[in-house]
């Protein structure tokens, strides 16, 4: 049988506070990261999101450099 979190959704987007959140990093520094086409993102109606995908893939290479 699944686990609780084997069924838990991933979103797929999310504003730059919750990037932010789930990074560690301060919006300066993830408004860079957009800047430089290191995240993936879009704007709807002026408000700005972050492929979720993308936040995953920063991750797990800055965890992988680190080690």
């Amino acid at each position: 049988m699944a686990t609780t979190r084997e069924n838990a959704l991933e979103p797929l987007y999310v504003t730059i506070k919750t990037g932010c959140r789930i990074t560690g990093l301060g919006a300066t520094k993830m408004n860079e990261l957009v800047a430089a086409r290191v995240i993936d993102s879009f704007k709807v109606d002026g408000r700005r999101l972050l492929v979720y995908a993308s936040l995953k893939r920063l991750c797990q290479s800055s965890s992988r450099t680190a080690a």
